[in-house]
């Protein structure tokens, strides 16, 4: 598959670029894709959002190698880590400090991981910084648009101060004298993973923290009530709780209690599932013992430089390292658990503090889930052939599907069959192997939220009523899982025949020539119309008809030449269709039918198509004939400029013999 990159919406400034971005879509959960970029690329694959378990990594405060070499020790940490996603706290590449090039270097920095695991930061201070006296000589104040346009924020949410006029933090626009917001939203936002739920929060623009824990109590809310998630997270810059005096958010504390008060495991609410909240800032690595349930983590020791914590420290403080690290986090699905890791970062020259082993675990805390999830059904089955009635000597196709709606289990060893009844025949099984009245397909593993459907195609042989069944099979237990669906059936009418009808028109799908087709409506030197031997509907040649140098909407196309119908029974209702393959999206397709008594025309009946896609669509019209002894002409054409073309096959006019 092919994607096309088009620029980003919001663009940065450090440098000129180019930036462009792309959304893939239709991908499964929990799976592995390789992807390129460029036809010469260089292979690469990422993992979609976890269904299940998962590995996950925090960190922030980072800088970059162009600051501090050693900052490549971290993100190989990370890498090493294997993590599904990494989010990050923000003050990602002290730019405003290190110099503007610092931007684009962080980007190259995470690359040992962000091939393939997923970004999801938020923002520091340092992200719209002005340059501090230890800055670089010719150190700038920093911008958003550097880091908005180049990172995707899940379920991107903008805080009350970020408006659309607005050219400052949070908004930008200052650095390029716009006088619109250039960077409007993606303040904060939330993701699902596994069973999961991640939600980022603002820095402490005026309101956004208190707005932050009014909106976000819906979402806590929802998934306090959902069966299938475990745990919910938060993270951001400023902590709610620190041994570092005057560096605490009382307004990101306020949010966040009153959040843990409502959604965190505490003896009057056992079950809560806000069990984390991880805060950055503060140069250093803290852990706090549970407040109102709710275990607060500060992972700023990402590499710009260490904290001395004051003393005595924070009277919920149980963990204090004054060292460089990160989180990293495993996520149980099967056994409902997440163990966080506070890991040894690299060493920071002529630091002189706290010490510890570069990638050792310092620190380590498990939270289980007080619920296990409520298990969802394992396989369902599916039958249909999207009618209810049906006529003898009818064909009629079938789709059976079987699919996982888990997001955690597929299924193993999975055989799907259908059962055919006595008064029907198969005439394509699809792929599957027939024995005694039943189609069976070998499908194997389904994995979660895949979907397997099989197409076959019976005819009707006779009897009242055609019941068709589909019936699933699994190795393992999917089958008996509480709410699967491992059967489905099909029941349509069976009518009778129809009366028989004549075919009026002696080459429908021109696989020789164009023998009664040589005619051409809205005759124009500009437009030709030819038999095409490489493109067909049914069988191997259809009718071209093409715009040449000199066209423009112009209304041509192809007409029977002699006329198939010399001779009209007054009354009698004659069907017209013909199948055409437009070349492009919103091009318009006539077929007309009109009746000729001599030079008179008595009826003159037109269907359109305004092409809504490519590729071979019907066009069919009744017409009544208003004479008898008329004769009918049959046309179809389109409006076309030079270059542009359609096809027409399989044309058909019918009436009852």
């Amino acid at each position: 598959s092919q994607a096309t990159a088009s620029p980003s919406a919001i663009k940065p400034v450090d440098t000129t670029g180019p930036f462009e971005e792309v959304q893939l879509t239709g991908l499964t959960p929990g799976m592995t894709y390789h992807y390129a970029i460029g036809a010469a690329g260089i292979d690469h694959t990422f993992k979609t959002v976890p269904t299940g378990s998962f590995t996950w990594v925090d960190m922030g405060d980072t800088t970059t190698t162009s600051c501090e070499a050693y900052m490549a020790q971290t993100h190989s940490l990370a890498a090493a880590q294997d993590p599904n996603f990494v989010t990050h706290g923000g003050d990602i590449s002290y730019a405003n400090e290190c110099g503007t090039q610092a931007v684009h270097q962080y980007y190259l920095d995470e690359q040992v991981w962000s091939t393939s695991a997923a970004f999801q930061p938020v923002w520091g201070n340092h992200e719209y910084g002005s340059p501090q006296p230890d800055s670089v000589p010719g150190a700038v104040r920093d911008t958003l648009e550097n880091y908005k346009g180049r990172s995707f924020i899940t379920n991107a949410q903008a805080v009350p101060n970020d408006t659309a006029s607005l050219i400052n933090n949070p908004g930008c626009g200052w650095a390029t004298k716009s006088k619109v917001n250039t960077c409007l939203g993606e303040d904060w936002g939330y993701f699902l993973a596994g069973h999961v739920l991640y939600i980022s929060y603002p820095e402490p623009w005026p309101g956004a923290q208190s707005n932050w824990g009014t909106r976000a109590d819906p979402i806590m809310a929802a998934a306090q009530a959902d069966p299938n998630i475990d745990f919910i997270v938060t993270y951001g810059h400023r902590p709610a709780y620190t041994s570092l005096n005057g560096q605490e958010s009382l307004d990101i504390r306020n949010a966040v209690n009153a959040l843990a008060a409502k959604y965190s495991p505490t003896a009057a609410h056992p079950k809560g599932k806000y069990i984390l909240n991880i805060a950055h800032h503060v140069h250093g690595e803290e852990v706090f013992k549970p407040i109102n349930g709710l275990v607060n983590i500060t992972n700023g020791g990402g590499g710009a430089g260490t904290v001395n914590y004051n003393t005595p420290p924070d009277p919920n403080s149980l963990f204090r390292l004054r060292h460089t690290g990160i989180l990293s986090s495993t996520y149980d699905a099967s056994a409902h658990t997440m163990t966080v890791h506070m890991l040894c970062g690299p060493v920071i020259p002529g630091a002189g503090k706290d010490t510890c082993t570069y990638g050792s675990v310092v620190y380590s805390q498990t939270f289980t889930a007080s619920t296990p999830p409520t298990p969802q059904p394992g396989l369902n089955t599916s039958l249909t052939d999207g009618v209810t009635s049906v006529q003898t000597g009818n064909s009629v196709t079938y789709h059976a599907a079987v699919s996982s709606p888990s997001t955690s289990t597929g299924a193993d060893g999975v055989d799907l069959s259908a059962v055919i009844p006595a008064n029907a025949t198969v005439t394509d099984a699809g792929g599957g192997a027939e024995s005694a009245g039943t189609i069976s397909w070998e499908i194997g593993p389904v994995s979660p939220g895949q979907t397997v459907t099989k197409t076959f195609t019976l005819q009707v042989t006779g009897g009242t009523s055609l019941a068709v069944s589909a019936h699933a099979a699994a190795t393992d237990t999917a089958c008996t899982t509480s709410g699967s669906t491992c059967s489905a059936t099909d029941t349509d009418t069976v009518g009778a025949v129809p009366p028989p009808f004549k075919q009026w028109i002696g080459n429908q799908s021109v696989e020789t020539d164009l023998t009664g087709w040589s005619g051409k409506y809205g005759p124009n030197a500009a437009v030709t119309v030819t038999r095409d031997a490489t493109l067909a509907h049914t069988g191997v040649a259809s009718i071209k008809i093409a715009g040449l140098t000199g066209a423009k909407n112009l209304s041509s196309g192809v007409n029977d030449n002699p006329r198939w119908v010399l001779s009209t029974t007054a009354g009698k209702v004659y069907t017209q269709s013909a199948w055409v393959d437009p070349t492009f999206v919103g091009q318009q397709i006539f077929m007309k039918l009109r009746e000729w008594k001599g030079n008179t025309l008595v009826t003159d009946k037109t269907v359109t198509l305004k092409a809504t896609s490519v590729g071979w669509q019907q066009l069919t019209q009744n017409v009544t004939a208003g004479g008898t002894g008329n004769q009918f002409s049959f046309a179809v054409y389109g409006v076309m400029s030079a270059g542009q073309s359609f096809h027409v096959d399989d044309l058909s006019l019918t009436s009852p013999s």
